[in-house]
């Protein structure tokens, strides 16, 4: 443990600060002209903010709109190209139906002609027998 230590001399009081004096009539005015241009500059400032908010809600704005535009020329782009893909499928079917269509007429052409061939030797197996 320490020993206390007494002091010899009573502690200082705070000084009172002397009173301000009265500012003059012109500084007044300097401090009223300080106040009202502060004051205007506070209005810029939050009219600045503003004017900004409004700027980078204009810029999120343009840049979904052009985001939407990119996804719309993809969409047509691939719309083309499914389009384009119908469209061979459509030719391809088309040469396909020219080619079963003559397929058959041949088929029906050589079914009638075996036909007649059937029928004529039918008859002449009922002419034999009968």
């Amino acid at each position: 443990m320490k020993p206390r230590t007494v002091r010899s001399t009573p502690a200082k009081k705070p000084t009172r600060k002397a009173a301000r004096p009265e500012p003059s009539g012109a500084d007044r005015a300097v401090q009223r002209r300080r106040a009202e241009l502060q004051a205007r500059a506070d209005e810029v400032e939050a009219e600045y903010r503003e004017a900004e908010n409004e700027r980078a809600e204009a810029e999120s704005v343009l840049d979904a709109n052009q985001h939407h535009v990119a996804d719309l020329q993809a969409t047509i782009e691939r719309l083309n190209e499914e389009l384009e893909h119908a469209r061979e499928q459509l030719k391809t079917a088309h040469r396909e139906t020219s080619r079963l269509e003559r397929a058959l007429d041949r088929a029906t052409r050589t079914a009638a002609a075996v036909q007649r061939r059937r029928d004529a030797q039918q008859q002449r197996l009922a002419n034999f027998d009968g």
